[in-house]
């Protein structure tokens, strides 16, 4: 299953000026983009996922149908959209192609129906202030994730900003439940949701990346 991203320079009120397209996988993300200085279709989620996850983008793209990206790519790409059939094969030949060693101990995709917590000892972002809490649902369609968000005090869906975070810093230490519990009573001054919850809030938060934009 696919879906289209209209990706615009400014606001939506501008012209498309891109598109991404995102393969729905049991595993990571899957995206492909056209790239304006090759003028070629590339697999490409490093440069997609930072986009798409960042709320200071919400009006930068909005998801169309098939018929809509195909009068974009003709229209304002000068380019044709590669057939589903043809962007599934642009995708396993990148998956193929990126090494997929446990960076730093950890890897991307967990076991579907287990929790994992992680304790960072640096800030995750400008946005996030450390020490924070990571945890990460492993289920059948990748890997969910939820940040304690300072700023805002509240739980923050980003499956983006975890990975990086997981995957190119050693700065964290795995927890158990229990003793994420109380870093998160005594550390970050709230309650670790049940998971329960957390599964809920997962659910939420990974709708909402493919809800159209009003």
């Amino acid at each position: 299953m696919f879906h289209y991203q209209a990706v615009f320079r400014n606001t939506q009120e501008d012209p498309p000026a891109g598109l991404i397209v995102v393969e729905r996988s049991t595993g990571p993300l899957r995206a492909v983009i056209w790239s304006h200085r090759s003028k070629t279709w590339a697999f490409n989620p490093k440069a997609a996922a930072p986009f798409l996850y960042d709320d200071q983008n919400f009006d930068r793209w909005t998801e169309v149908d098939r018929t809509r990206a195909e009068e974009i790519a003709r229209s304002n790409l000068e380019t044709e959209l590669p057939s589903e059939e043809e962007l599934h094969r642009i995708c396993e030949e990148g998956v193929a192609a990126e090494p997929h060693p446990a960076y730093h101990g950890w890897t991307m995709r967990r076991p579907e129906g287990t929790w994992s917590y992680y304790r960072t000892v640096t800030s995750i972002s400008t946005e996030l202030p450390g020490p924070t809490l990571i945890v990460v649902e492993g289920t059948r369609i990748g890997t969910q994730a939820l940040i304690w968000d300072w700023a805002n005090a509240i739980w923050q869906y980003d499956p983006a900003k975890a990975t990086l975070h997981l995957h190119e810093t050693d700065s964290w230490t795995e927890l158990d439940r229990a003793m994420a519990e109380e870093f998160s009573r005594t550390s970050l001054g709230t309650e670790l949701p049940s998971e329960e919850t957390l599964h809920r809030m997962c659910g939420e938060g990974e709708a909402a990346r493919f809800r159209p934009q009003p």
